[in-house]
């Protein structure tokens, strides 16, 4: 699959909804989020923006096991958070408790063989990190880098997380180790939200009739949804 086959869209609403027709391009200034007003700045503000992981492939293959993240935390006392949303949900549907990903550093050297790690994060009151979360290693200068490493860890299914404040001690799961070594100074760590399979199908159909009949029993197997065409 073509790397442009894989792109943001935004939300009928600033506040949600349905998928739109419009892209959030990569690079542009305030594809997806506003300018903060100096007010916004002085005494913080928190805001949620909604986009949307379309594949756009002309072939309507589906890209599979799907891994979302925040490869580097924002530089400033700002922070941005992930969580998943649905196909149609908007910001009133939110409950305040989402589970929210994020990303750290490692706040201390970690040697080959390691079964746990030290991260430190922005918020530690956000608690980006979960049991069982597959966690990602990186040193690398920006993703797919191939003058840095880049390591997945699979985190223990029970008592993985211990917090200190802004630091998280993360166990890993049994038998499992750092293939590589990486040094704090440069290394982010995050949870990613393991999304599976993203393509265009058909779920399910349902049919009323008060007279006359389907020539087929299984009216979903008889119907194709375009990958660049289709909306929920």
């Amino acid at each position: 699959m073509n790397p442009n086959d894989i792109r943001f869209y935004k939300p009928q609403s600033v506040t949600g909804g349905r998928l739109s027709a419009i892209e959030a391009a990569s690079g542009v200034k305030n594809a997806v989020w506003p300018d903060a007003s100096q007010d916004e700045r002085a005494v913080g503000s928190v805001a949620y923006r909604k986009t949307f992981l379309k594949v756009a492939s002309p072939s309507s293959e589906p890209l599979q096991d799907v891994r979302i993240f925040v490869e580097t935390p924002t530089p400033g006392d700002d922070r941005i958070l992930l969580f998943p949303g649905t196909q149609t949900d908007t910001v009133s549907n939110l409950t305040g408790s989402e589970r929210l990903y994020g990303g750290g550093w490692l706040n201390a050297d970690a040697e080959t063989d390691d079964t746990s790690i030290q991260v430190r994060v922005e918020h530690g009151a956000d608690l980006i990190f979960r049991d069982a979360d597959l966690i990602r290693l990186s040193n690398q200068s920006y993703v797919g880098d191939p003058g840095g490493i880049q390591e997945m860890v699979r985190l223990s299914g029970s008592n993985a997380v211990e917090w200190d404040g802004d630091v998280a001690t993360l166990h890993f799961d049994a038998g499992v180790k750092l293939v590589n070594a990486f040094l704090a100074l440069n290394t982010r760590v995050a949870p990613m939200i393991e999304a599976g399979a993203i393509g265009a199908s058909v779920g399910s159909c349902g049919k009323i009739s008060a007279n006359g009949s389907y020539a087929n029993d299984n009216p979903v197997a008889l119907i194709i949804v375009d990958a660049i065409g289709g909306i929920e």
